[in-house]
């Protein structure tokens, strides 16, 4: 206490461990920020930690407030006061534990509650703030229109795009609308000069540079979409009536497309041409079988076979047979085997001559019939 002879000596609290706390003389003061009159203000709960794990026992709090903080104007009865607390150092480790670690359990002693940590990564991090304003996009509609959507259906679904030209660049914009987030390209080719008009993933720095299509797809639908899991598998799919360079290799190709057909829950046929779809139409037909043994394909997981194909004015958007769904694949009207489509042919004749508006008409109608399959209870079937 204060004399005429010995004033108010102050301490600060990283004293604490070094202070004797017996004396009747000693008050452990704070700031108090608290407005109400029997309660104080929240600083204090650290504080009685702080006593109680150092100096446990009773002592006394000098609460300071200053009027001129006071948020109920000037003439409210705000007093600074003395009161009396029981720091024990039973509460202080079961608050805390073991060497000042706090303990999983909850805890509420002395009026205080245990510190917490607190995540606060997605309010900050853009890529997972971008996440889930996509995500919110597509809740809108299960909010106001569609009660019983249920859209993570689709965005789990894991889709291998055969080819990453015009139809292929098209279906992954609009695949990245529904929140679809695993993808993967399948492609030989590389962006040319006339690409980027038509291939909406593509730039002219691409061309330019005559980067690999699945390379710069890849790339375009991270930057579009971060937390997108995409790949890019650079790989000449296997046609009939077209040279290959050894049996060894066209054998090492196939199991290569073999298992990337087995490992996606969709499988969408997107290139140029009639028989490069031929080898994966069989591969989507073979993988609605029983696994064998030795195989990648996981049962009761057959992938769903998707053709889209454009004609001039025209296009083509078909599902194949699905377990016990049947359909039918891109060859099965046909009366001739496929067969090399390309060869002797001019440049312009090897081109495919489509109105620029179909790549985008018939791509969103093959994403909104997988949208709908996975609505359903039954769900490809």
């Amino acid at each position: 206490r204060a004399t005429a002879s010995a004033p108010w000596t102050v301490l600060a609290l990283s004293s604490l461990p070094t202070t004797n706390m017996g004396s009747q003389e000693i008050f452990v003061g704070f700031v108090d920020p608290s407005s109400q009159d029997d309660a104080p203000g929240w600083p204090l709960r650290n504080l009685i930690l702080a006593i109680a794990y150092y100096k446990p026992g009773q002592h006394r709090f000098l609460a300071f407030r200053d009027v001129g903080l006071c948020t109920r104007g000037p003439d409210a009865p705000l007093r600074s006061r003395v009161f009396c607390v029981d720091a024990t150092a039973a509460a202080a480790a079961a608050a805390l534990g073991e060497e000042g670690k706090p303990l999983l359990s909850e805890v509420q002693l002395a009026g205080w509650t245990k510190i917490q940590n607190f995540d606060l990564t997605a309010f900050l991090d853009k890529t997972r703030m971008a996440a889930d304003a996509v995500d919110l996009n597509v809740k809108l509609m299960k909010w106001r229109l569609l009660p019983n959507l249920e859209p993570e259906r689709i965005q789990q679904l894991r889709f291998l795009l055969l080819g990453a030209g015009t139809l292929g660049c098209h279906v992954a914009r609009t695949l990245m609308g529904w929140g679809v987030r695993h993808m993967t390209f399948v492609d030989s080719g590389h962006v040319s000069l006339s690409n980027p008009v038509r291939q909406t993933l593509f730039t002219h720095r691409d061309a330019a540079e005559c980067r690999s299509k699945v390379l710069a797809a890849s790339e375009a639908v991270k930057a579009v979409m971060p937390d997108a899991e995409v790949a890019g598998i650079e790989l000449e799919i296997p046609m009939p009536g077209h040279p290959h360079q050894s049996r060894e290799a066209l054998k090492a190709t196939v199991q290569r497309l073999q298992a990337l057909v087995e490992g996606h829950d969709v499988v969408c046929m997107l290139t140029d041409s009639r028989e490069s779809r031929w080898l994966p139409s069989l591969l989507v037909a073979a993988a609605q079988q029983a696994p064998v043994e030795g195989s990648t394909a996981r049962e009761g997981s057959a992938p769903l076979g998707l053709t889209v194909a454009l004609g001039f004015d025209s296009f083509l958007v078909s599902r194949q047979t699905h377990g016990d769904a049947k359909s039918a694949c891109y060859f099965c009207n046909d009366v001739t085997a496929p067969a090399d489509s390309l060869a002797f042919r001019t440049l312009d004749q090897q081109c495919t001559v489509t109105r620029p508006g179909l790549a985008g008409l018939a791509s969103n109608v093959a994403v909104e019939l997988v949208a709908a399959l996975a609505q359903h209870p039954d769900g490809f079937r």
